[in-house]
């Protein structure tokens, strides 16, 4: 389980898509994109998926940049 209840993120690093053992990941109350909120309420396999693919790669640098 990764607990990030809280912390006002709107996107996770794409290399947690790339940690095996990761079963459940706990988003609530944070301000994620409504991409990674879809794909984490479709199950840990399908949210690790979606942090693998370019459409992921293309939402989580444009909401880094907009961070500065």
């Amino acid at each position: 389980l990764l607990d990030v209840t809280g912390n006002k993120l709107t996107v996770v690093p794409p290399d947690l898509g790339s940690i095996e053992s990761l079963e459940k990941v706990d988003l609530s109350l944070n301000p994620v994109v409504k991409e990674i909120d879809e794909m984490a309420r479709k199950g840990p396999a399908k949210l690790k998926e979606y942090l693998k693919s370019d459409d992921y790669d293309q939402v989580y640098y444009r909401e880094r940049k907009k961070k500065g």
